[in-house]
């Protein structure tokens, strides 16, 4: 009998998922491998000043570019270092986890219209 009811209880639970779909596309985003995307980018993917220097006198920035508006190519092309960019670091990400980032992003954007 309690073995039925173990089975009973795992059976009633197993079809559940532990995170929605849009609560694991936020925590890739903020958090895919130790730092986030959300760092750089902003919680909505829009261009962002990293930092500023000065160079001869004149105040120059490192701007990180908006991923608001990236083809999924050239998503993917970056987070996979096909882009070779100095600044984004690699996160060794699954096809599945940068689709579901992309997907994350997209989101983002329809709301925020």
């Amino acid at each position: 009998m309690k073995y039925i009811l173990i089975f009973f209880c795992f059976y009633l639970f197993a079809d559940t998922d532990f995170l929605s779909k849009e609560e694991y596309q936020l925590s890739l985003y903020k958090n895919p491998r130790g730092i986030g995307c959300d760092k750089c980018h902003g919680l909505d993917g829009s261009e962002q000043v990293f930092s500023s220097y000065i160079e001869n006198k004149v105040k120059k920035e490192v701007v990180i570019p908006s991923i608001k508006d990236i083809s999924y190519n050239r998503f993917y092309d970056t987070l996979t270092k096909k882009n070779k960019s100095k600044l984004m670091p690699n996160y060794y990400l699954t096809d599945n986890e940068i689709k579901n980032l992309y997907l994350y992003l997209q989101k983002r954007i329809k709301n925020d219209e």
